[in-house]
């Protein structure tokens, strides 16, 4: 019969169509299998990178999990960091251990104080001393009890030789005093007081027959 092919020929419709969806099943699956790859490929080179960050990387900062474990990877035991017991000095702005100027509480604080003259060209630190404060106070307190009693003691208080060469004050030249006499008020600004606490003691308990004055002059007041 015209227009048909005989077995021969080895050729069906169905098998072109068959042939033609797995031809389409394969191109659609191209994509996913270029991503799979793709991605396997990533983690792989990410995974690479690592080993190699931690290998630069120095050996007290590679894998802190281990310090923290307290043990090194030949199962030996790390030292304690003894940092944390060691005493940290509070510091100044230039290194220096700051001084204790708490003068608050009931102990007794030993202090030591020195007044200072820092105008310009007449700079001067009088003589050091010490004292018991007995009770809580505050140091703008304190400075300012010391420096009224200073003020107070200027007819005692001897005159710096620099005060001597430079005719200061007026007054005490004038006179050919010796001691300071008076300051100015203009200056009296320049006055200064440098103290710290050095040391801290328990009160001591008071005995019997002084405690016993004590509540009676309470009662009476």
């Amino acid at each position: 019969m015209v227009g048909q092919r005989g077995p021969a020929t080895g050729w069906r419709e169905g098998d072109s169509s068959t042939a033609l969806l797995q031809m389409f099943g394969q191109l659609l699956r191209l994509p996913f299998v270029a991503l799979a790859y793709g991605l396997d490929a990533l983690a792989r080179v990410v995974r690479d990178s690592r080993e190699v960050v931690i290998a630069a990387v120095p050996a007290p900062f590679a894998d802190d999990r281990q310090e923290r474990a307290g043990a090194n990877e030949d199962g030996s035991a790390t030292p304690p960091d003894d940092r944390s017991q060691r005493v940290r000095c509070p510091r100044g702005q230039e290194g220096e251990p700051m001084r204790d100027q708490d003068l608050s509480g009931q102990d007794l604080k030993l202090v030591r104080y020195k007044i200072l003259f820092t105008k310009r060209d007449h700079e001067h630190a009088f003589q050091e001393q010490e004292t018991i404060v007995s009770y809580p106070t505050t140091a703008t307190d304190f400075a300012g009890l010391k420096v009224a009693e200073f003020m107070c003691d200027l007819d005692e208080e001897e005159r710096p030789q620099l005060w001597i060469d430079k005719q200061y004050p007026k007054e005490a030249h004038q006179t050919g005093s010796n001691t300071i006499r008076d300051i100015p008020p203009s200056d009296r600004k320049y006055i200064k007081i440098y103290f710290e606490v050095l040391a801290r003691y328990e009160k001591e308990d008071e005995d019997s027959q002084t405690q016993l004055l004590r509540e009676i002059s309470n009662k009476i007041a």
